[in-house]
């Protein structure tokens, strides 16, 4: 009898046993099935050699318009003060739906003179130019990083090839001149080094004949402090007559419009104009 029972318990238990290890496959095989795959390929080419990494390009549809010709040089100062903030943004579609079934526009705003076609376009193309430019930067953003995990894999793969570039093009110089794009990309670091060390030496050379660093960083910066300061004094003076807006999108080498003869303004209206 005892036998009986112990054969019985036996057999439970190694029954559990292998519920519980099936189980166990069955999550183990789950788990493999639900782990996503790298944003890299990699590539097993052999025992002992590291695999072959691939970056993702970017997507080949990718259409992204370029300004312009002639379109004034971007400059995000001019236009900090009117800028929408994200309340407005949020609201601004909306508030375009609300626009186009505005239909007593007329009356509730007759007193701004404003035609309602005019400010039903403003909002319109204000929320359109807000929501490329939201894409955009979202879109800057995520090339930012896929820029910077190629990079940091270029910067890895330069670290061995550039010793073995300058090796073999100390005993060929040849090999600078067929491949130049090469030799400068393999030498770009050099070469920053070498015009940080040589603007250095000029300003402090600069410095002790009495006078002010204007190389480099250092030299653009007090180029711009002196630009702003003339800006100024000739605000102070009254001699700047033109918004920096509307400036900004004046055609390049465009003659700034000349001044009204002084006989149009005696033949304006309300004056009297009396021949001899």
């Amino acid at each position: 009898m005892t036998t009986k029972k112990s054969a019985t318990k036996t057999s439970e238990t190694t029954t559990q046993t292998n519920e519980e290890d099936k189980m166990t496959t069955k999550k183990t095989a789950a788990h493999a099935a639900t782990t996503s795959a790298p944003a890299t390929t990699a590539v097993a080419v052999g025992s002992g050699t590291p695999p072959l990494i691939f970056l993702q390009p970017p997507p080949a549809d990718a259409k992204i318009p370029v300004p312009p010709s002639g379109a004034a040089q971007p400059n995000a100062s001019n236009y900090r003060s009117v800028i929408p903030k994200t309340t407005e943004l949020a609201a601004l579609p909306a508030a375009v739906e609300n626009l186009q079934r505005f239909t007593n526009f007329a009356q509730v705003f007759a007193l701004s003179g404003l035609p309602y076609a005019q400010v039903l376009q403003a909002f319109t193309v204000g929320n359109q130019w807000s929501t490329m430019r939201k894409a955009t930067a979202a879109w800057d953003a995520f090339s930012m990083m896929e820029e910077g995990l190629a990079w940091g894999t270029i910067r890895s793969l330069m670290d061995r090839l550039g010793p073995l570039w300058e090796i073999t093009a100390a005993a060929d110089p040849s090999l600078a001149v067929t491949y130049p794009a090469l030799a400068t990309l393999f030498g770009a670091k050099k070469a920053i080094a070498q015009k940080a060390v040589s603007t250095k030496k000029l300003n402090k050379e600069a410095v002790a004949r009495g006078e002010a660093p204007t190389h480099g960083v250092v030299g653009k910066r007090r180029q711009k402090a002196a630009q702003k300061a003339l800006a100024a004094a000739a605000k102070a003076a009254g001699l700047t007559t033109t918004p920096a807006v509307a400036s900004s999108q004046a055609p390049a080498g465009a003659s700034p419009p000349a001044a009204a003869p002084a006989a149009s303004a005696a033949s304006a209206p309300g004056t009297t104009t009396t021949s001899h």
